[in-house]
């Protein structure tokens, strides 16, 4: 897979944007850092 540029998600708090992004860095294989 072609290697990806990083991903950032911002919004309110309770949003949810460190539950998505364990998520999706799970189904990308890609570390997450909050």
């Amino acid at each position: 897979m072609q290697d990806l540029p990083n991903l950032f998600l911002i919004g309110p708090m309770g949003a949810g944007k460190s539950t998505i992004g364990r998520l999706l860095a799970g189904e990308l294989s890609r570390p997450f850092y909050d």
